[in-house]
This record gives structure tokens, C-alpha cells and sequence, in this order.
């Protein structure tokens, strides 16, 4: 609800702004992570954008700039290939943009900048990547884990 809530407000500030930088800013979604998890939150939130660009005839579907960074050359690493090339397609036929064998280098102040070499301003960052221990420190650590549905 919370990442539902900052694009409503980012839509209804650029609705307010003339076309610029700063209206591009709030227009632009970067979701770094391409599992379930980031697929689904990127599926959805661009899905709510394009839905909501009929409540705002100053904005329009060109102004959208929706990335989803995946380190790996494939998005879903969890299922067979075919099926994750169908949703690359998919979601590029909606407008989102699909960066494979990408990383996210920085996104300081919302300033993200690819390993590709691709730099551009976004006011909303989702992190869905890295949720698990690296292998290293699984395997060769006496390190306490601790897992919890608890914040």
C-alpha cells in the first residue's frame, strides 16, 4: 500500500508541474530485483499507472518510465526460460522497460545509474532483489540466521 500510495502522490505532483525534469522525475518507477516478488510489484504498479493516466489528461502514457533491473539474463530465475520470456514481453508491451545482465550501481538521491551505463532520475525505488544469505556467508559462517515474518 505504501509504494501504491507514493505513485498517487507522484502522479498528483506532476499533474501540478509543467513538462520538465522534475515532472519526469516523479514519473519514473525503478524496481531492481527480477523474481516473483519484483515482477509482480512491477506488473501491478505499471498496470495501476496506465489505469490512472485517465484520471489525468495533463500526463500522458509517454511521460511513464518504468524500469525493472535484473542482474541475471533472465527475469524469473524460478521457472523455465520460455515463460519468463513471455512476461519480458509482456510487460514491454505495457511499457515497462526490462534491463537484463543489469546491475544497479547507485541510486543516490534518487539518481539511479545502471551498469550498462544508463543514469536517470527516479522518485520511487523498489529493492526486491537479495533476500536471502549469500552462499558464502550460508556455508562458511558459524554466524546466527534468524528468519521472521516480523518486521
Amino acid at each position: 500500500m505504501a509504494i501504491r500510495d507514493r505513485l498517487m502522490t507522484a502522479f498528483d505532483q506532476a499533474a501540478s508541474l509543467p513538462p520538465g525534469l522534475a515532472r519526469q522525475r516523479l514519473m519514473t518507477v525503478t524496481f531492481v530485483g527480477g523474481g516473483f516478488a519484483g515482477v509482480e510489484g512491477f506488473a501491478e504498479l505499471l498496470s495501476l499507472a496506465n489505469a490512472m493516466l485517465k484520471r489525468y489528461p495533463e500526463l500522458s502514457r509517454d511521460e511513464l518510465s518504468f524500469h525493472l533491473v535484473q542482474a541475471r539474463g533472465r527475469i524469473l530465475p524460478e521457472v523455465r526460460d520460455k515463460p519468463g520470456r513471455w512476461v519480458v514481453r509482456f510487460l514491454e508491451r505495457h511499457g515497462g522497460r526490462v534491463h537484463l545482465d543489469t546491475q544497479l550501481l547507485s541510486a543516490v538521491d534518487g539518481h539511479v545509474v545502471l551498469s550498462d551505463g544508463e543514469e536517470f532520475d527516479s522518485a520511487l525505488i523498489v529493492w526486491t532483489a537479495g533476500n536471502a544469505a549469500t552462499p558464502v556467508v550460508d556455508n562458511h559462517t558459524d554466524l546466527p540466521q534468524y528468519f521472521s515474518d516480523t518486521p
